[in-house]
């Protein structure tokens, strides 16, 4: 680049700078808007994501990691903009009484001399303070995308284990053998170790790369790090924001800020000392009923309409868990083929051949339904409910799927009465077979 082009952009960016906080304003305002709105969307978007990673084999569990970093990223990204708002609101006001009053005139308040002179050696000049909330409003925006960026790279960091556990099963499952097995673990925590140190060096301020008999053998470990967590993408905003005393202090404030953040966000409190936390079999759950759940709630195990039942019919839907059910299928129906192999997969069709769910045979449905409904025991009070016509179900809200069915009570009186549901079970044991309670709901008839 020529001189002549370096000055332009040298100039271009002092005017920016100058002007940035205009840009700030308005980037804060639509983020803070945007990010607002994106809450209930990323929350139903990371319920879909836990329906899909139930159905899918647990490697693919990282699609939930994935919906919970981008919640907190959001929730950071909202949280440090409403501060620079604040700040930066503090700066715009500050200005505007600098044109009317100028600086801090000490002997027109006519302090007493203690406090008088404590006052001018900490409040300083109004000009300072004004500098100050520059800095800080300034710092805080460049602060907020580097927290989104360091989430994301821890995020990249667990992938890549998970990824590396993944790589080592059909090793471990191939050679049990104790030799393998100590190397494998033997690189697992040296990766793990090695990630600390990076860890360790990123929140003391680059530690490490300033001892010169530790950066020998820490730049490799530098180097390779910095491509599986992406930090080369905001590498220079780190760096200038640490090149001085002021970003050296809001670098060290980094994981306590992160700690006392993720705190506020979990908190809870209990003032109610009497009534217990688990309440077992003795508390009245909204999750089950369809007309008291919250719209971004996601079943748990069953679904009813309502806990009043109308019309002397109760629908009852039992969720499907494949994590949970699919080996308790295996072991109760052997000879079934499952409509498609788990995991991910696509509808594309290339070169004119059918797809692969299309060529796979599997069993017919209703081989399958007959299969699955041998999982669950339906209770009226201590009444078993045998020979249930149930359907294959799918609820609209979140894709989840399992069994309906529809129960005539016209026999059973008015009132209160308890629904049980229960989920067989295979002890390891024996080769017996038994029931454990899933649910117990009460409901009543109309």
């Amino acid at each position: 680049m020529s001189s002549e082009s370096k000055n332009k952009l040298k100039e271009l960016l002092d005017r920016l700078q100058v002007e940035s906080w205009q840009l700030e304003l308005l980037v804060s305002g639509f983020a803070i808007f945007l990010t607002a709105a994106t809450f209930e969307p990323i929350s139903n978007y990371a319920s879909r994501l836990q329906v899909i990673s139930e159905g899918i084999d647990s490697q693919f569990g990282a699609l939930t990691l994935f919906s919970s970093i981008l919640y907190g990223s959001v929730f950071f990204v909202f949280i440090n903009l409403i501060l620079h708002l604040v700040f930066r609101g503090m700066w715009i006001s500050a200005i505007g009484l600098r044109s009317i009053s100028g600086e801090i005139d000490f002997e027109e308040l006519k302090f007493a001399k203690p406090f008088d002179k404590f006052m001018q050696k900490k409040l300083g000049s109004f000009d300072g303070f004004i500098q100050r909330l520059e800095d800080i409003s300034s710092v805080i925006f460049a602060f907020t995308f580097l927290i989104v960026f360091m989430i994301i790279s821890l995020f990249l960091f667990i992938l890549f284990m998970g990824l590396y556990t993944q790589l080592l099963n059909p090793i471990m499952n191939n050679d049990p053998s104790k030799v393998v097995q100590f190397i494998c673990m033997a690189v697992a925590i040296f990766i793990l170790f090695c990630g600390l140190l990076y860890f360790l060096d990123f929140v003391s301020l680059g530690f490490f790369k300033k001892k010169r008999w530790i950066a020998i053998w820490y730049y490799p470990i530098y180097r390779v790090f910095s491509i599986i967590t992406f930090s080369w993408l905001y590498r220079p905003l780190y760096y200038n924001l640490i090149d001085n005393r002021f970003g050296r202090r809001v670098g060290l404030f980094l994981v306590p800020y992160f700690i006392v953040i993720v705190f506020m966000f979990t908190v809870d409190t209990s003032i109610n000392l009497y009534i217990p936390e688990i309440k077992g079999d003795y508390e009245l759950k909204d999750r089950y009923f369809e007309d008291t759940r919250d719209e971004d709630s996601r079943m748990r195990s069953i679904s009813i309409p309502s806990k009043y039942i109308k019309n002397g019919f109760l629908e009852l839907f039992i969720k499907y868990n494949a994590r949970r059910d699919d080996e308790l299928i295996k072991e109760i129906c052997p000879s079934l083929t499952p409509d498609e192999e788990s995991g991910l997969g696509t509808d594309l069709v290339w070169g004119g051949s059918s797809s692969s769910k299309e060529k796979r045979k599997h069993s017919p449905p209703d081989s399958l339904l007959d299969c699955v409904s041998q999982l669950y025991q339906v209770y009226i009070n201590d009444s078993l409910y045998q020979d249930l016509d149930y359907y294959f179900y799918v609820d609209d809200a979140y894709g989840e799927e399992g069994l309906k069915t529809i129960i005539d009570l016209d026999h059973i009186p008015r009132g209160k009465h308890i629904l049980k549901v229960n989920r067989r079970k295979f002890p390891k044991a024996t080769d017996s077979i038994y029931y454990r309670k899933l649910v117990a709901t009460p409901i009543w008839l109309e």
